[in-house]
């Protein structure tokens, strides 16, 4: 059954109060059925290409599913965030860092422990993102900031390796005890326990030799 179309030129056949029920139900139909291709939830509709409507933002994980209103102010699709890419977690979730890692003083490079499809899985590999200063002993569950300034995460001593355990524990960390002579290239092992780093022996200065050496 073919059903005639009612145009705006119809109105004028009408007059008084149905003039103006009938201009009410037109809008109100013409904008129930308007159709501009904006998806209305979710941006995985496979006739919506999002890296080519917002200029090569393309979006990854978790993303893909997430609905628009929670990037797009509903009706003008203005941008609730300003990231500059699609790796700018910072951008829109800076609340979430700093409620989960403020008190730490992580830096903002979210994806250096996470990944867009699960948030809550990080994990952190320090040896593959330091060019292979592994952590061993009792390092592996130090705070980051003992070794990082916090917020940039510089280091804040410059060893050699992994094993250049002087670099770091210099005087200040072992309460005057200096190395000398052949102390100075022997590996802490020889003196300290591998996990605890507690010392091996008890010498009541660097002077003390019958003490380890008895």
């Amino acid at each position: 059954m073919n059903r005639a179309r009612f145009s705006p030129s119809d109105l004028g056949l009408l007059s008084g109060s149905t003039r103006w029920v009938s201009l009410i139900l037109f809008g109100v139909g013409s904008v129930s059925g308007c159709d501009l291709g904006y998806p209305t939830s979710q941006w995985d509709d496979p006739d919506v290409d999002h890296t080519v409507l917002s200029g090569g933002f393309e979006l990854t994980g978790a993303h893909q599913g997430a609905a628009c209103s929670g990037c797009h102010s509903a009706g003008n699709y203005e941008l609730k965030y300003e990231p500059a890419s699609n790796q700018d977690c910072q951008a829109c979730h800076l609340a979430q860092h700093q409620s989960k890692h403020g008190a730490q003083g992580y830096p903002t490079t979210c994806t250096l422990c996470h990944t867009p499809t699960d948030w809550e899985d990080g994990s952190f590999n320090h040896a593959a993102s330091s060019g292979g200063f592994e952590l061993s002993g009792a390092h592996t569950s130090l705070p980051c900031t003992a070794c990082h300034v916090p917020g940039t995460f510089e280091p804040r001593f410059e060893p050699a390796g992994s094993t250049d355990c002087a670099g770091c524990h210099h005087l200040a960390d072992s309460g005057g005890f200096d190395l000398w002579g052949p102390h100075v290239s022997l590996p802490c092992t020889a003196c300290h326990f591998p996990e605890t780093f507690e010392p091996r022996f008890e010498p009541s200065n660097s002077g003390d030799c019958a003490a380890c050496h008895s």
